[in-house]
């Protein structure tokens, strides 16, 4: 991982959160590489111990907020108003849950009721 040219784009957020080295750089390589995202910004997320990212798709209008996780990491729906709370003014959340073969599944959690018809697309 720390020969990868693109690991110092990530290194400060790995060094401070080792546990989820793993999670936040395959995250950042997946949206670089291959989703073809601008990363605009990183945003350490004290209550998950990690970091989000803020990017731009290019199929949608506002950026989203992606945040990195471990298929076995448990959360709760306290833990979700948490973080919506400390991210403030954002609508969703998309988690990027990654499994030990290094594949990654996109989940956007909405804040609120949202009726399917006012879904984006997906991730």
């Amino acid at each position: 991982m720390e020969k990868n040219p693109m690991y110092s784009n990530v290194k400060e957020y790995c060094e401070k959160y080792p546990l989820k080295s793993y999670n936040i750089f395959q995250t950042y390589l997946d949206l670089c590489l291959v989703k073809k995202y601008e990363i605009k910004n990183f945003i350490d997320v004290k209550e998950l111990k990690t970091i989000a990212f803020e990017v731009k798709n290019p199929k949608e209008n506002e950026n989203s907020i992606v945040i990195p996780m471990g298929i076995n990491e448990t959360w709760s729906i306290e833990t979700l108003n948490k973080t919506f709370v400390e991210l403030k003014d954002i609508s969703s959340i998309i988690y990027a849950i990654l499994s030990s073969d290094s594949s990654i599944v996109y989940y956007r959690v909405s804040k609120g009721m949202v009726p399917p018809s006012k879904l984006n697309n997906t991730i």
